[in-house]
């Protein structure tokens, strides 16, 4: 696996992220402990989180994901795991579809949709403004790759 610093802390992360979308809905907890045991043995130390996750399925109310890492790391004697989670209180699809919205080669976007409210909730990025560095630094990382 490779590594790669945040920022200027002393965390080093793994250049994959697992996303914890599914767990407590697709994924129960004894699947997603093994998921996330399996990712620590590949060398993935870097997971996503965010308290939306799941609470569209109807029982769920959210929170479901971070429950089942939070057991998942009880468990455990070492936290060698960093863990992102969503900021800046729009969401994470809003983000990414303004910043493919500001980029001068990408026409339209394509965005696909389950539910009616996941369309309801992805049209409302065309009202995003990012500030100029939040679209240059995406950039700069984007090329790196």
């Amino acid at each position: 696996m490779q590594y790669t610093g945040l920022g200027c802390t002393r965390l080093s992360m793994s250049r994959l992220c697992l996303g914890t979308m599914t767990f407590g809905w697709s994924a129960d907890e004894q699947t997603s402990f093994a998921i996330m045991g399996a990712a620590l043995h590949a060398g993935i130390n870097f997971f996503d989180t965010a308290d939306i996750y799941s609470s569209w399925i109807e029982g769920n109310k959210g929170g479901e994901s971070e429950a089942i890492i939070g057991r998942w790391l009880k468990q455990r004697s070492r936290r060698e795991i960093v863990i992102a989670t969503k900021v800046r209180g729009v969401p994470v699809a809003h983000i990414a579809l303004a910043w493919l919205l500001a980029q001068a080669v990408i026409t339209s976007p394509i965005i696909g949709a389950r539910t009616v409210a996941q369309l309801t909730e992805l049209v409302g990025a065309v009202d995003l403004a990012l500030a100029d560095d939040e679209i240059t630094r995406p950039n700069e990382v984007s090329r790196s790759f």
